[in-house]
């Protein structure tokens, strides 16, 4: 927990220095500033963009489960919240279907910590195989 406090302190800290990079990409690009045509002007606005836009904070893009094929029949899915933590929440997708197939865990792939997480906390989770799906989402089936 002391390392996620760390970080969230450390993303706080270089507001300042994210707020002058941003105004400085702005002046950089302003047409009446003549340093900006220069090479080294080019190259310190783009610096300072590149810096604000590393240091941004990103929301997460949505999974896009809303539905699924089942036996050629579209079926609805449902997201709920199973496990709500500070640095994650293990999301539960319920399909709108009387039908029990085995259940399988959908990893992101950026998110390798997620993956030693769950290995640390569960013993089903270490006898998993992964695989990559086209999309880019690592599944792995669970027992």
């Amino acid at each position: 927990m002391m390392l996620y406090h760390l970080h969230e302190m450390q993303h706080l800290a270089l507001v300042p220095a994210r707020l002058f990079a941003g105004a400085l990409a702005q002046t950089m690009r302003n047409p009446f500033n003549l340093f900006g045509a220069t090479e080294w002007g080019r190259k310190i606005g783009s610096a300072a963009e590149i810096f604000g836009q590393i240091t941004r904070r990103y929301g997460r893009p949505d999974w896009g489960f809303d539905q699924t094929i089942i036996d050629g029949q579209a079926v609805e899915v449902s997201e709920h919240v199973a496990i709500r933590r500070t640095y994650c929440h293990l999301l539960h997708f319920h399909r709108d279907t009387d039908r029990k197939d085995p259940k399988l865990l959908v990893v992101r792939r950026s998110r390798a910590t997620t993956r030693r997480f769950c290995a640390a906390r569960s013993r089903r989770c270490r006898r998993t195989t992964t695989s990559t799906s086209p999309t880019g989402r690592t599944a792995a089936p669970s027992p």
